[in-house]
C-alpha cells in the first residue's frame, strides 16, 4: 500500500511539472499531511478533529478542503461529496479522489484534473471548457449536457461514459484526435 502511494505521488509530481506548475514537492503539501499546531489548514490538507477551514461567502467547505476557483487540491479525497454547482474554475484537482461525486452544473473550466479518478461521478451539465483531463478515470461517469469544449482528455478511460448532448468541440480525445 505504501509503495502504491509512493508512486502515485511520484506520477502526480510527474505529472504537474510537465505541465509547467513551479511548485516542488516540498512547497506544497499533500492531502494526507496534517499541520502543525502553529499552521492553519490550507485547501490541500485535511484539518484535524481540532481545527476547521473557515471560508468566504464564495467559497464552501466540504470534507475539510475550501473548494473555490483556483483552490489547490492536489490529492484531495473528495470521494462521494455534493459538489453540485461548485466554483472550481482553474482549480487543481491533480490525482484528486472524486468517485461517486456530484459534480452535476459544476464550473470547471481551465481546471487540472490529471490522474483524478471520476469514476461514477456526476458531470451533467458541468462547464469543463478547456479542462486538462489527462489519464483520467470516467467509468461509468455522466456528462450528459456537459461542456467539454477545447478540453484534453488525453489517455482518458471513457469505458461506459454517458456523453449524451456533450460538447466535444475543440476537444482532444483520449487517442489524441481533436474534433474540429
Amino acid at each position: 500500500m505504501a509503495k502504491s502511494k509512493k508512486l502515485l505521488s511520484v506520477l502526480v509530481l510527474l505529472a504537474i511539472s510537465a505541465c509547467g506548475s513551479t511548485s516542488t514537492a516540498t512547497e506544497s503539501p499533500t492531502a494526507t499531511e496534517s499541520p502543525t499546531a502553529t499552521e492553519s489548514p490550507t485547501a490541500t490538507e485535511s484539518p484535524t478533529a481540532t481545527e476547521s477551514p473557515t471560508a468566504t461567502e464564495s467559497e464552501i467547505v466540504v470534507k475539510g478542503y475550501i473548494i473555490k476557483p483556483g483552490a489547490e487540491l492536489v490529492g484531495a479525497d473528495l470521494s462521494g461529496a455534493d459538489l453540485s454547482g461548485a466554483n472550481l474554475t482553474e482549480a487543481d484537482l491533480t490525482g484528486a479522489d472524486l468517485t461517486g461525486a456530484n459534480l452535476s452544473g459544476a464550473k470547471l473550466s481551465g481546471a487540472k484534473l490529471i490522474f483524478a479518478d471520476l469514476t461514477l461521478a456526476n458531470l451533467t451539465g458541468a462547464n469543463l471548457t478547456n479542462t486538462f483531463l489527462a489519464s483520467v478515470s470516467l467509468t461509468d461517469a455522466d456528462l450528459t449536457d456537459a461542456n467539454l469544449t477545447g478540453a484534453n482528455l488525453t489517455d482518458t478511460f471513457l469505458i461506459k461514459t454517458d456523453l449524451t448532448d456533450a460538447d466535444l468541440s475543440g476537444a482532444t480525445m483520449p487517442d489524441g484526435t481533436k474534433i474540429p
